[in-house]
């Protein structure tokens, strides 16, 4: 342990009283030349087989999900059979304001549900209170959504 504690000592002893470490000068060229040595650059990792089967596979699938979201937003794929509908989109109130043909204060009543060209619809009779827009619909107006 002795010997540990002493070899372990961060300030060298004086030339006089260094001890020889067991190495002989052969095999502390050896040491060192192992210690200096530069250490080879690693050989590059390949990716296995079915790392690359599944990139491609990832790939392939975002290639297919871009394609087909370019083709609907370029307007030129349009869903076959079914009903289309108009629903704009108003960026502030004002714009929704100005584009509306009735604008109303109105206490919405009890819907029914309907069934109009295989679409399903409530439909409910709104007592009207005041009208801020349009010509006056009289007392009641037919709300459908």
């Amino acid at each position: 342990m002795k010997s540990l504690i002493r070899a372990a000592n961060p300030l060298p002893a004086p030339k006089t009283e260094q001890k020889s470490d067991g190495l002989s000068d052969r095999a502390r060229a050896e040491l060192a030349a192992l210690v200096e040595a530069p250490t080879p650059p690693a050989a590059p990792r390949r990716l296995p087989r079915r790392g690359l089967l599944v990139a491609a596979g990832a790939c392939t699938a975002a290639a297919v999900v871009v394609g087909v979201a370019a083709a609907v937003l370029s307007g030129q794929y349009e869903p076959s059979g079914g009903v289309m509908a108009d629903e704009p989109f108003y960026s502030s109130a004002a714009e929704l304001e100005e584009a509306a043909d009735l604008i109303v204060l109105a206490r919405l009543g009890a819907g029914r549900e309907e069934t109009v060209d295989g679409i399903d619809r409530t439909t409910a009779t709104a007592a009207v209170a005041a009208t801020a827009k349009g010509a006056d619909p009289g007392r009641t107006v037919e709300v459908s959504y």
